[in-house]
């Protein structure tokens, strides 16, 4: 008969580990509901044709953080998904003048459409409008129809135009000749919004979620995976990145382990529980080892 030492806390050594992650009973340990939540509700799971990956792992979670970065504005809403998205080739202009490098009108309409799907299109009811917080621009509604007439440019980049009621005003009276062009060399740096490969929203016993997939590019040229979590708990959020490569992050929701299990991020979830819960995890995995030795001796 064929039988397995149990295992000792604290985890002596990367041999164990990679035992741990070849026996079959130990995923069997991990699908317990002391590690993972089963009972999560899925409310929307959005997949995104034209996402952005070009990016390479430090640049994305540069701008990831940077997009989740601005405070909230008040008396601002969340511009509604009913409404479609029309711009000219004037708003495009002041895109690419004032925002980032963009190939085509229709391309910088996709981008626009989908980032009003995710939530990320906020609409004050003067008649301006903001795209994560920071991007400023003028618009108004005609048959739910969302019409974009300029864009301003990016409050982290203009701090005066925080104070878009005076701009505003000025553009109203000077017809648009506000100087807001951007340096060459500094336009070129920046990133349009970026856009996830897919985002899903569930929830848990008691918290909701929401995990957007970003895909980026190794030096190699092949495509990996980072996940930016929203945890909403009632009136407030937390943001958090995961990368799969690295399971030594900040402590993940029971739910959200589950969610990952279920995608094929086993060995993640495994190294996370053993990084957060090793005495727990050991000792179910030992006591279950003990049953079916039991058993087999029986």
């Amino acid at each position: 008969m064929h039988s397995h030492r149990p295992f000792d806390t604290p985890l002596p050594s990367k041999n164990w580990l990679n035992e741990l992650k070849r026996n079959p009973l130990s995923y069997q340990v991990l699908n317990s509901k002391t590690f993972i939540n089963k009972k999560i509700k899925l409310a929307d799971w959005t997949c995104f044709l034209h996402h952005d990956h070009y990016l390479s792992k430090h640049e994305l979670m540069r701008v990831v953080k940077r997009q989740r970065r601005h405070t909230p504005r008040t008396r601002i809403s969340t511009a509604s998904m009913e409404l479609t998205v029309h711009i000219d080739s004037h708003a495009y202009e002041r895109w690419t003048e004032r925002i980032s490098p963009c190939p085509s009108l229709s391309l910088l309409r996709i981008r626009l459409h989908q980032l009003l799907h995710l939530g990320r299109i906020t609409l004050s009811p003067k008649g301006w409008g903001f795209i994560d917080q920071d991007i400023l621009f003028g618009y108004k509604i005609i048959d739910h129809k969302l019409i974009i007439q300029t864009f301003l440019g990016r409050v982290s980049l203009v701090p005066a135009l925080n104070n878009y009621k005076a701009v505003r005003r000025f553009i109203s009276t000077q017809h648009d000749r506000l100087d807001l062009t951007i340096a060459p060399h500094v336009l070129r740096q920046q990133h349009p919004p970026l856009i996830p490969k897919e985002r899903v929203q569930f929830s848990g016993n008691r918290n909701r979620y929401v995990l957007e997939e970003f895909a980026f590019t190794l030096p190699n040229g092949r495509l990996s995976t980072l996940f930016l979590l929203e945890t909403i708990k009632e009136y407030n959020s937390s943001f958090q990145l995961i990368d799969p490569t690295n399971p030594h992050g900040p402590k993940l929701f029971r739910s959200v382990l589950y969610f990952l299990l279920e995608q094929g991020y086993q060995e993640f979830v495994l190294e996370h529980v053993l990084f957060h819960k090793q005495e727990a995890f050991l000792t179910a995995f030992n006591k279950r080892l003990a049953e079916g030795e039991l058993k087999h001796i029986v």
